[in-house]
């Protein structure tokens, strides 16, 4: 998955739930995926995920996303 589509979904998710948690962004985005390709295919699935860890020396790349500063070969 690209990277600022990680940092999307992970903004996203932490708009919606209130926590942040870097590190586990990728999982984040793609547990957002999964329900809409659910739908687009009619199916229906329990999807669950394990959200853990702190993610603090994550941030500086969330406040360079943020602020639209954040580079990305893997964008």
């Amino acid at each position: 998955m690209p990277q600022l589509a990680t940092f999307k979904a992970a903004v996203q998710f932490a708009k919606a739930e209130g926590i942040l948690r870097p590190e586990a962004a990728h999982a984040v985005a793609r547990r957002i995926d999964e329900p809409l390709q659910c739908k687009k295919e009619g199916k229906r699935k329990t999807i669950v995920f394990n959200l853990c860890g702190h993610g603090y020396l994550d941030l500086s790349a969330y406040e360079a996303y943020l602020a639209g500063k954040h580079q990305s070969r893997y964008s």
